[in-house]
Protein backbone atom coordinates (compact mmCIF):
# COMPACT_ATOMS: atom_id res chain seq x y z
CA UNK A 1 0.00 0.00 0.00
CA UNK A 2 1.14 3.53 -0.62
CA UNK A 3 1.54 4.84 2.86
CA UNK A 4 2.36 8.51 2.85
CA UNK A 5 2.71 8.43 6.58
CA UNK A 6 6.12 9.46 7.79
CA UNK A 7 8.54 6.80 8.93
CA UNK A 8 9.14 7.67 12.57
CA UNK A 9 12.89 7.02 12.38
CA UNK A 10 13.77 8.56 9.02
CA UNK A 11 10.89 10.88 8.16
CA UNK A 12 10.67 9.28 4.70
CA UNK A 13 7.39 8.37 3.02
CA UNK A 14 6.76 4.65 2.51
CA UNK A 15 5.59 3.73 -0.99
CA UNK A 16 3.92 0.49 -2.10
CA UNK A 17 4.69 -0.17 -5.74
CA UNK A 18 1.86 -2.69 -6.07
CA UNK A 19 -0.69 -0.01 -5.22
CA UNK A 20 0.90 2.29 -7.79
CA UNK A 21 0.79 -0.49 -10.41
CA UNK A 22 -2.90 -0.95 -9.62
CA UNK A 23 -3.46 2.78 -10.06
CA UNK A 24 -1.73 2.63 -13.45
CA UNK A 25 -3.94 -0.28 -14.53
CA UNK A 26 -7.11 1.53 -13.49
CA UNK A 27 -5.93 4.53 -15.51
CA UNK A 28 -5.09 2.32 -18.50
CA UNK A 29 -8.35 0.37 -18.57
CA UNK A 30 -10.69 2.98 -17.05
CA UNK A 31 -12.46 0.03 -15.51
CA UNK A 32 -12.15 -1.62 -12.11
CA UNK A 33 -13.16 -5.06 -13.42
CA UNK A 34 -10.36 -5.20 -15.99
CA UNK A 35 -7.76 -3.70 -13.64
CA UNK A 36 -8.75 -6.09 -10.83
CA UNK A 37 -8.46 -9.09 -13.16
CA UNK A 38 -5.02 -7.86 -14.31
CA UNK A 39 -3.78 -7.88 -10.71
CA UNK A 40 -5.64 -10.91 -9.43
CA UNK A 41 -7.74 -8.81 -7.07
CA UNK A 42 -11.45 -8.55 -6.45
CA UNK A 43 -13.19 -5.38 -7.56
CA UNK A 44 -14.06 -4.43 -3.96
CA UNK A 45 -10.41 -4.88 -2.90
CA UNK A 46 -9.17 -2.72 -5.77
CA UNK A 47 -11.85 -0.11 -5.08
CA UNK A 48 -10.71 0.08 -1.45
CA UNK A 49 -7.08 0.42 -2.60
CA UNK A 50 -8.05 3.32 -4.85
CA UNK A 51 -10.10 5.01 -2.15
CA UNK A 52 -7.22 4.64 0.32
CA UNK A 53 -4.75 6.06 -2.21
CA UNK A 54 -6.98 9.07 -2.85
CA UNK A 55 -7.41 9.57 0.89
CA UNK A 56 -3.66 9.32 1.51
CA UNK A 57 -2.95 11.84 -1.25
CA UNK A 58 -5.85 14.06 -0.28
CA UNK A 59 -7.05 14.36 -3.88
CA UNK A 60 -9.57 12.69 -6.17
CA UNK A 61 -7.66 10.87 -8.93
CA UNK A 62 -10.65 9.72 -10.98
CA UNK A 63 -14.07 10.99 -11.92
CA UNK A 64 -16.53 8.15 -11.55
CA UNK A 65 -18.75 7.91 -14.62
CA UNK A 66 -21.20 5.18 -15.58
CA UNK A 67 -19.14 2.07 -16.41
CA UNK A 68 -15.80 3.90 -16.49
CA UNK A 69 -13.31 5.88 -14.47
CA UNK A 70 -11.71 8.96 -16.03
CA UNK A 71 -8.56 10.55 -14.67
CA UNK A 72 -8.95 14.00 -13.14
CA UNK A 73 -6.35 16.67 -13.90
CA UNK A 74 -4.53 15.72 -10.69
CA UNK A 75 -4.83 12.06 -11.63
CA UNK A 76 -3.18 12.78 -14.98
CA UNK A 77 -0.32 14.59 -13.25
CA UNK A 78 0.08 11.75 -10.74
CA UNK A 79 0.05 9.16 -13.54
CA UNK A 80 2.73 11.04 -15.47
CA UNK A 81 4.95 11.21 -12.39
CA UNK A 82 4.36 7.57 -11.51
CA UNK A 83 5.18 6.49 -15.07
CA UNK A 84 8.44 8.43 -14.90
CA UNK A 85 9.28 6.76 -11.59
CA UNK A 86 8.62 3.30 -13.04
CA UNK A 87 10.80 4.18 -16.05
CA UNK A 88 13.65 5.11 -13.70
CA UNK A 89 13.24 1.83 -11.80
CA UNK A 90 13.29 -0.14 -15.07
CA UNK A 91 16.45 1.66 -16.23
CA UNK A 92 18.10 0.92 -12.88
CA UNK A 93 17.21 -2.76 -13.21
CA UNK A 94 18.51 -2.88 -16.79
CA UNK A 95 21.77 -1.20 -15.76
CA UNK A 96 22.38 -3.72 -12.98
CA UNK A 97 21.61 -6.61 -15.32
CA UNK A 98 24.00 -5.29 -17.97
CA UNK A 99 26.78 -4.89 -15.41
CA UNK A 100 26.07 -8.37 -14.11
CA UNK A 101 26.35 -9.88 -17.61
CA UNK A 102 29.64 -8.07 -18.21
CA UNK A 103 31.15 -9.61 -15.09
CA UNK A 104 30.02 -13.20 -15.67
Amino acid sequence: MLHLKKNIQTGDAVVDLKKLESFRSIAKYGNLNLAAARHGLTVPALSIQLKNLETELGVRLFDRQPKKLVLTERGLIFLREINEAFDVLQRAKNSVLEIGRAHV
